[in-house]
């Protein structure tokens, strides 16, 4: 703040969202970072799946993303908005099929709900109303060649 008047005006309206029940704490979102909340909900969440195969799956696609996404690792949680995701869809659509990308952004709707009102978020940045999931219609799994260990 660059004034005591800026100070005060601001503390003013942190007290009245108070007052009101609308103050929100973020300061753990500040400090919790997407790869933070990725390795939490591996040992909270993933380590608990009954099956060993979605388990196995699952633990694979976070490990990935925490291997080649660091820097989206690196934003807190409270930085974080769609363009994030939407850049991130991009980017795994010129790699993968549509349908891995729908269910990586999935997970990671999954991953940030586990902790969000612990941080203090007040919405996912990876809803499905802000980023928009790609078609997999347009890329039908007849177009694609599967391989097979006698091949």
């Amino acid at each position: 703040m660059r004034t005591r008047k800026d100070a005060e005006a601001w503390a003013r309206k942190i007290e009245s969202e108070m007052d009101r029940g609308q103050f929100v704490d973020q300061s753990a979102g500040r400090q919790t970072t997407l790869g933070d909340l990725v390795r939490l909900y591996l040992k909270e969440v993933t380590a608990g799946r009954p099956g060993e195969a979605s388990r196995v799956a699952e633990t694979a696609r976070l490990e990935r993303f925490l291997r080649h996404e660091t820097a989206l690792c690196a934003h807190a949680a409270v930085n974080l908005r769609p363009e994030h995701f939407e850049d991130y869809r991009d980017r795994r659509l010129e790699e993968v099929a549509p349908g891995t990308v729908k269910r990586e952004l999935t997970l990671l709707k999954r991953v940030i709900d586990h902790r969000k009102r612990r941080l203090g978020l007040n919405i996912n940045p990876v809803n499905t109303e802000d980023v928009v999931r790609p078609s997999t219609t347009s890329f039908p799994a007849s177009s694609r060649t599967r391989l097979h260990m006698k091949q």
